[in-house]
């Protein structure tokens, strides 16, 4: 939706509602891992008050202590994603525990893959020398994406020198030490 916070808070009570019961309808229809009604027996939730919390001319709305469990088993987390981007964060997810060598390739591949598709976005956005709104949000989801990546990379080598047996993290004494030909790793 690329909005920002002063934006969505600009809108109407009612175009907020809406916004929001669209991002709603979009994590109940449209989910790519579990069909609706499926989400609804699970809740054990009556199918058609169910698909109501997402109508965006029902006045039903998904109970709050409903929405982590929809957004679970719809395997979706379109909603947090959008609530970041208005307040200029990102969430990513975090790597196992006990990542290896080969999982530091990966994650190094992943982030510069991102990177990569961040310059490209920028780049061709930059190209006329205006940057539409469209342009930006693309711009910014490339890069939350990227920065997902990259934070991903250094939790797994945290998670690897962490396995090893050394419990202390690698710090500004530690490095100094190293390089002066003391103790480190």
């Amino acid at each position: 939706m690329g909005m920002t916070i002063k934006e969505f808070m600009d809108l109407t009570i009612e175009d907020r509602r809406l916004v929001m019961k669209r991002l709603v309808n979009d994590l109940i229809h449209n989910s790519e891992a579990v069909p609706c009604k499926a989400i609804a027996d699970r809740l054990q939730k009556n199918y058609a008050n169910f698909c109501n919390w997402g109508q965006v001319n029902s006045h039903r709305n998904i109970p709050l202590e409903h929405l982590i469990a929809v957004m679970h088993l719809a395997g979706s987390l379109k909603i947090l994603d959008f609530i970041e981007a208005l307040f200029g964060r990102a969430a990513f997810a975090l790597p196992q525990a006990g990542a290896g060598l080969a999982e530091i390739n990966r994650e190094s591949a992943r982030a510069v893959k991102e990177f990569g598709e961040l310059l490209h976005e920028a780049a061709d956005a930059a190209e006329d020398g205006i940057i539409t709104r469209a342009e930006l949000a693309r711009i910014q989801k490339e890069g939350r994406e990227a920065m997902g990546q990259i934070a991903q990379l250094l939790a797994a080598a945290r998670q690897m020198h962490l396995a090893q047996g050394d419990k202390t993290e690698a710090g500004p004494v530690r490095l100094r030490a190293a390089a002066a030909g003391g103790k480190g790793k």
